[in-house]
């Protein structure tokens, strides 16, 4: 999966400023399973409802640090080149995983 960006989209499920509570289908855990899983996880700005147009798709840019935020570093040398390009990047704006349930409600908290 391509990664393009370099912060977050407006939206973006990882941020401090994303509506509370809004995972879409998902619960908190399941995302957060998925990212610290290493899972792709596309940027929700960038799939459609036929997005079988890979090139078009991106990593969501959010998840990546998230993960660094989280002191999660990654297996996969994809996702560890991807958190390794975000090292600098700001995340006074990222949720870490305990604001994650938290902002998104999750039963855990």
């Amino acid at each position: 999966m391509k990664q393009s960006c370099k912060k977050p989209c407006p939206e973006c499920p990882f941020t401090k400023t994303s509506a509370k509570g809004w995972l879409g289908p998902w619960t908190p855990e399941t995302i957060h399973r998925q990212v610290m899983d290493e899972g792709d996880l596309a940027c929700h700005m960038t799939v459609t409802e036929d997005d079988v147009d890979n090139d078009k798709v991106r990593r969501c840019v959010g998840s990546v640090l998230y993960m660094n935020k989280g002191c999660k570093k990654a297996r996969d040398p994809d996702l560890a080149k991807a958190q390794a390009e975000l090292k600098g990047a700001d995340m006074s704006n990222i949720l870490n995983p305990i604001e994650f349930f938290k902002h998104h409600g999750s039963k855990y908290e």
